[in-house]
This record gives C-alpha cells, structure tokens and sequence, in this order.
C-alpha cells in the first residue's frame, strides 16, 4: 500500500551502510491547520529513508525544501529504555519517489492553504 506525503524537510542526512548501500534519511514536517492571521498549528513529523539510487539521486535534499513522497508505511521500531519500558518509535515510510514541491497543488506551488 502507498502512502502520499507533502511537507517540509527537517534534518537530511545521507550515509553509506557497511555494505555500501546508499541511505537518505530526513524528518518531513507536515501542516496541521491553521493560517497567517490566526497562526498555524504545530506540524505533524514523520521519519522518512530513501535507499540506493533514490538515495543518492537525492543526497542534495536541503533542510527546509518542500517535498511530496510516496513511499510505504514501516512498521514501528520497539526499543526499551533504561527501566526496561518498551516503547513503539513514531511513524516511519520508506519512500518510493521524492518530488521537489506541493504534488498536492498542481498548479499553485506557492499559494496558502485555504483551511
């Protein structure tokens, strides 16, 4: 199943895996609501990897840059703290296409949102 998502990058880092596999991982911050006068809501962030060619097809990918994935949902990484609480990390997908700009407003990359 794919998963379609515009927001703004957060924090791209690109990598190599021991095994030489290309990795680019960055946060997407999504819009939440809100307008200029009222103020807009907090964004909704979700971690996103890219792998080999898309990885580095995209390894310029600058912080603050509006992208659109589609990609597929990871199931959430288990981790336990130090008192041995189990804990689920946040939403992940693993993208499938990156695409500079809205993919949600084909013909008005620039305008507001009109909620």
């Amino acid at each position: 199943m794919n998963i379609k998502l515009t927001g703004i990058v957060g924090k791209p880092e690109s990598r190599y895996t021991p095994e030489g596999k290309a990795v680019l991982t960055f946060s997407l911050g999504m819009y939440t609501g809100g307008n200029k006068e009222a103020g807009y809501k907090e964004r909704a962030w979700v971690r996103c990897e890219a792998w080999e060619q898309l990885a580095e097809a995209n390894s310029a990918l600058e912080k603050g840059a509006t992208v659109t994935i589609t990609g597929q949902a990871k199931t959430p990484r288990k981790w336990t703290d130090k008192d041995g609480a189990e804990h689920a990390a946040g939403f992940e997908v693993v993208a499938r296409e990156i695409v500079q700009g809205d993919g949600f407003k084909v013909d008005a990359p620039d305008q507001e949102y009109p909620f």
